[in-house]
């Protein structure tokens, strides 16, 4: 999953601290993947105007509307990246956007979607080697999109297309209040609701929880996301490969694989277990209700909660 801003792809708008276009930096790291024999996720992490007014879209802004997003200058782009990428056998996907801001209406981001998918496939990556990555970004707006995807009759229009979601066990209080075994409820839930999607990919995972746990817990953590996280179709990407020393619980290499949490190389069990074997060899008997436990079930509750309210 190789993220990077819009100004990679076109000129910086004002205001904006970047220097731009630079695609021959981008050239240059699908080369390198290519080389070593790596599949690529070309993720266009910062739309112009942002999908967001958070960080992760290159900049802070609390003025920012969802009306700031420039949506057809984005879809422009997609078409722009397909169409020079689409000869890249080791390009494998494309994420249209990263972290939607929940202010964005269910219908202007399925439209949005929509748009995008087709500028990928007019650009010459078709669905029978490239995906299309769509964010839902956390739990508790899938059931919204799923429900006006499905109302577009999209599940059976598209093909190769997975919704992202990022499990993080984090950026919440509620998070305090969960024992070792909760945390493993919670992430045991999560593989159900993969299962439960036609196309899903894990984008954005982490070890990071706020609490003190001592190293097997971490390593029984790390695991049970694994393996929960290999129910989704297009599998999981780990947040971050690298990353400060003291952030050991984000750093993949140095804080997961380095001390032990996963063992280094990633095994058959890592690369192919699922936590739950009997859902693969039979998709109908995956519960369509939350998993037995209380926080699975609060959670579950949250979200039919903030649905209605949206509603």
């Amino acid at each position: 999953r190789l993220p990077f801003g819009h100004w990679v792809v076109d000129t910086p708008t004002e205001g904006e601290a970047y220097d731009g276009p630079c695609l021959e930096v981008l050239d240059r790291a699908v080369e390198l993947a290519s080389a070593r024999g790596l599949q690529v996720l070309l993720d266009l992490h910062g739309n112009p105007g942002g999908e967001s007014g958070d960080r992760p879209c290159g900049k802070k802004d609390s003025q920012w509307t969802w009306q700031h997003w420039k949506q057809d200058r984005a879809v422009e782009l997609l078409g722009l990246l397909a169409s020079r990428f689409r000869d890249a056998s080791c390009v494998t996907g494309v994420q249209v956007c990263n972290e939607p801001s929940e202010g964005i209406p269910t219908e202007v981001l399925c439209s949005f979607y929509e748009r995008a998918i087709k500028a990928i496939r007019d650009g010459g990556m078709g669905p029978d080697r490239v995906a299309v990555v769509l964010p839902v970004f956390t739990q508790l707006r899938l059931p919204q999109i799923v429900s006006c995807w499905q109302g577009r009759g999209n599940f059976l229009k598209f093909e190769n297309v997975a919704f992202d979601l990022h499990y993080y066990h984090n950026f919440s209080s509620i998070w305090n209040l969960l024992s070792q075994d909760q945390h493993l409820q919670v992430t045991a839930d999560n593989a159900r609701e993969l299962k439960l999607l036609p196309g899903a990919v894990v984008g954005e995972w982490s070890l990071s929880r706020p609490g003190t746990w001592t190293d097997n817990e971490k390593a029984e953590f790390a695991m049970q996301q694994v393996l929960a996280y290999n129910h989704a179709s297009h599998g999981w990407f780990f947040w971050n490969w690298h990353d400060h020393d003291f952030y050991p619980d984000w750093d993949f290499e140095r804080g997961v694989l380095d001390c032990g949490k996963l063992p280094c190389p990633l095994g058959p069990r890592e690369l192919k277990g699922v936590l739950f074997p009997e859902w693969e060899a039979d998709p109908s008997s995956v519960p369509d209700r939350p998993l037995p436990g209380a926080w699975p079930r609060m959670i579950s509750w949250a979200t039919w909660l903030r649905g209605l309210v949206v509603s």
